[in-house]
């Protein structure tokens, strides 16, 4: 089911954008980020974590697979599953532990997790603009 569609937004525009998204983050439910590498994925977790009150700088886990923030509602879990290759390297990295008992954000998901709130970002007419959907889901989304 549809929730949302943001057209020809900017990086700029991502930090009001994300406010939309506090009440999916404080319940706990999974956001699962796709799109290209350069879409704006981090930068929407950067402005996400800004509005809770994360101090730190917020970037990319591409190598460490995850980072966890600080933030005023407890912990916020960031994976980055891209480099994930079977379910093993998921629970090495502590995934099943914080999935929907503390706040996680995933860029790149290739696992089945319900419910979850999908966040799907990709290239509009011009290169500094962007399109963004946001699903409620409940299948996978690989």
């Amino acid at each position: 089911m549809k929730i949302k569609n943001f057209n020809n937004i900017t990086d700029t525009d991502l930090q009001e954008i994300s406010l939309d998204f506090l009440d999916i983050l404080k319940r706990n439910i999974p956001m699962l980020l796709h799109g290209d590498l350069g879409m704006g994925k981090t930068t929407f977790v950067k402005h996400l974590l800004f509005h809770v009150g994360c101090q730190d700088v917020v970037t990319s886990p591409t190598f460490s697979l995850v980072h966890t923030y600080e933030t005023s509602i407890g912990p916020v879990h960031h994976f980055d599953l891209y480099r994930i290759e079977k379910e093993e390297d998921l629970m090495n990295i502590g995934f099943y532990d914080v999935l929907h008992h503390e706040p996680v954000i995933i860029e790149w998901p290739k696992v089945m997790i319900q419910p979850c709130v999908a966040v799907h970002i990709n290239p509009a007419a011009s290169s500094t603009t962007r399109h963004m959907s946001v699903h409620y889901a409940s299948t996978r989304f690989a």
